[in-house]
């Protein structure tokens, strides 16, 4: 290396991230739970996604989306919503930080209750 000139440093690392990552189950006892059921038994979420019965059986695989927050921080919004397998990470993401609202999904879906983003 000529005389005069640095060696580039390197540069610093950002921070990481927070990470989460899904919980999954295959228990039984979710079987026929209202949001409120659900609500009990995931300690302290606000919202769980769900596969369920239409998820496994429908060509597209919409996912379940369930607000189990209280029914005070909920509203008068429709507790549930479904999503569609290719909107699920703008949904998770858009959720965590706290950008997009449950009740501004579930008034975004198409006339079949699906969520299929907002850029279509």
């Amino acid at each position: 290396m000529p005389p005069n000139i640095a060696s580039p440093s390197p540069s610093p690392r950002p921070p990481a991230a927070p990470t989460r990552s899904p919980a999954c189950s295959s228990r039984s006892t979710f079987d026929g739970l209202t949001p409120a059921d659900l609500g009990d038994l995931v300690d302290g979420q606000t919202y769980v996604f769900l596969a369920d019965t239409t998820t496994m059986t429908d060509p597209e695989h919409p996912l379940l989306a369930v607000d189990t927050s209280d029914e005070d921080a909920r509203g008068d919004g429709d507790p549930v919503f479904r999503i569609a397998p290719i909107a699920m990470a703008e949904v998770e993401v858009n959720f965590f930080l706290s950008n997009v609202d449950f009740e501004d999904y579930a008034s975004s879906v198409d006339d079949d209750g699906v969520f299929r983003g907002f850029d279509r």
